[in-house]
């Protein structure tokens, strides 16, 4: 957490193991993205949420030909979403 005099920000990441959802297979990290959700006020100021979002890949195989990338999904937050639409 961090108090930037007029607003404050929080930094959370969202990572979690993944399955490629066409051949079952343990996908690899790949990198985060960098999502700002504007969150509650706290003590009178403007809350950010910094969520850094896991990315996920699953390389081409045999079973799967075809490169699948995904990302982290996060509860209440909509899929895209950012500050500038909060």
């Amino acid at each position: 957490i961090e108090d930037q005099g007029n607003q404050i920000i929080v930094h959370l990441v969202q990572s979690y193991p993944l399955h490629c959802p066409r051949c079952g297979q343990l996908m690899l990290k790949n990198g985060f993205k960098l999502v700002k959700i504007l969150g509650p006020s706290l003590h009178y100021k403007p809350t950010i949420w910094s969520i850094r979002k896991q990315k996920y890949l699953c390389k081409p195989s045999p079973d799967c030909p075809q490169t699948i990338t995904k990302v982290a999904r996060v509860k209440d937050v909509k899929y895209r979403h950012h500050i500038s639409q909060a």
